[in-house]
Formats: C-alpha cells, sequence, structure tokens
C-alpha cells in the first residue's frame, strides 16, 4: 500500500507583470495628467473675451478696484486706480449696464466696442483696443475718465435732483464767469417750478470733434411740455465742460 503524502502543499508564486506591461500603464498615466493639465490650462488661459468680461462684469457689479485691475500699465499710468474710482462711482454718471462686442485679434493686439449705458438717460460706444502683457490681454486704450455723454448725464441727472451745485460745476470757466452760482441755481430753481418741475432729462446724438463737443439733450416737464436743446461741450483741463453761453 502505498504511503499518502503529508504537509502543506506550496504556496505558488505570484506572477510578475512584464516591465513592458508597467511601462504602458506608466505612460498611460503620465498621459492623463499631462492631458489634464493641459485642458486646465487652455481653460483658464487669458483672452481679450475674458479681458473684456471681467471689465464689464466688475463695471456692473461696483468693483472697481477690479475693473482698473483690466488696464495695461500704459493705460493706468495716465490716471491713478483713485482718479478711476472717483469717476467711475460719480453717482449721476454710473454705469447701469456695460456690454462688449466680439473683438477682433491680430497677434497680440485686439480691438472691440464697448456701450455702456447710464440708466436711462444715455448710452455710448467705445471702440477700445487690448495688448498682451505678461502673457495675460488688458485693456490698452479707450477708458477715459471724462468724455462728452458722461458730462451731459451728470447735467441731466443732477437737474433732476434739484442739485444745483453738482449742475454749476459742469459748466466750463467761460460759463461760470458770466453767471454766479447763486443766480444760476435760482434760475433753474424758477424755470423748473413754472415748468411742473422736471419729468424726464435724456442726453442723444453726442458727436465729439477733438476738444470739442456737442449732444442732444430732451427734457420732459411736469406741465407736459418738452424741450430738446442741442449743448455744446469743451474740454477743458482734463476734463468735458459744458459750454453755454449767455
Amino acid at each position: 500500500m502505498a504511503t499518502p503524502l503529508t504537509g502543506t502543499p506550496p504556496t505558488p508564486q505570484p506572477q510578475r507583470k512584464s516591465r513592458l506591461v508597467l511601462w504602458i500603464g506608466l505612460a498611460v498615466i503620465v498621459l492623463l495628467i499631462t492631458a489634464g493639465v493641459g485642458f486646465f490650462l487652455f481653460q483658464n488661459r487669458s483672452s481679450p473675451e475674458k479681458a473684456l468680461d471681467a471689465y464689464c462684469s466688475a463695471l456692473n457689479s461696483g468693483d472697481y478696484q477690479t475693473a482698473y485691475n483690466q488696464l495695461s500699465s500704459g493705460l493706468q499710468s495716465q490716471f491713478t486706480e483713485s482718479q478711476f474710482v472717483t469717476a467711475a462711482s460719480e453717482k449721476y454718471s454710473q454705469v447701469s449696464s456695460c456690454a462688449y462686442g466680439s473683438p477682433s485679434a491680430s497677434g497680440s493686439a485686439a480691438a472691440s466696442t464697448l456701450t455702456l449705458s447710464y440708466a436711462a438717460v444715455s448710452k455710448e460706444d467705445a471702440a477700445v483696443s487690448l495688448v498682451q502683457q505678461n502673457d495675460a490681454w488688458k485693456i490698452s486704450q479707450g477708458v477715459r475718465l471724462s468724455t462728452p455723454t458722461k458730462t451731459l448725464t451728470i447735467f441731466c441727472n443732477a437737474l433732476k435732483s434739484g442739485d444745483f451745485q453738482t449742475l454749476y460745476n459742469q459748466l466750463s470757466s467761460r460759463s461760470q464767469s458770466q453767471v454766479s452760482e447763486q443766480l444760476f441755481a435760482k434760475a433753474a430753481q424758477i424755470t423748473l417750478a413754472t415748468d411742473g418741475g422736471l419729468k424726464s432729462c435724456t442726453v442723444s446724438n453726442v458727436r465729439e470733434q477733438g476738444s470739442t463737443a456737442s449732444g442732444m439733450v430732451a427734457l420732459a416737464f411736469g406741465n407736459n411740455k418738452s424741450e430738446t436743446d442741442t449743448v455744446p461741450v469743451v474740454y477743458e483741463k482734463g476734463v468735458w465742460k459744458l459750454d453755454i453761453k449767455q
């Protein structure tokens, strides 16, 4: 009779993967990581559209520091952040809506048009240029602290609010030399009272040529009367002013 075998059978050794399989697996992992990083960089790279969108979104939300950060160093050298914020936050000419057209790009330069609305009073188009600066797109031209449209908008809103001091401050030095602030305010008060107050004031057809400009200002009064006047504007010491002659 045969004697049965006793003891524990040998444990089978795990089969080692070949180096080729390991290399392929490692290559796939590296490829996936590289593709993911590349997609992330592509999604987050700067572009003219993103720069314009950031600028408009910041203006619309009143985040003027972020809006200022979208400007190129050359444009920022023309006015400080404080000056930009002061102009942008002017209560009578704050932007109520900012939009932009599809930018056209050529190499490291691009161009677009901003459409800025000032509530129901006025709106204006501004041709802007963009450049690449330190791998980021920035607005390099077309953003101004003062424009004829903004000055006329301040005029309308100050007149509706009865803020005659602000209204008088929009006059050119020549216009102010012809009448004192007190007499100007008195005349404006009498006129508005006679016509039953001011219901609305809108600005349109603003035309700019060099250091002069003009715009149509339409006034609607409480007694149902209305009038439309062409108001001249002049560029004076870096600011557009109403050049109303007596």
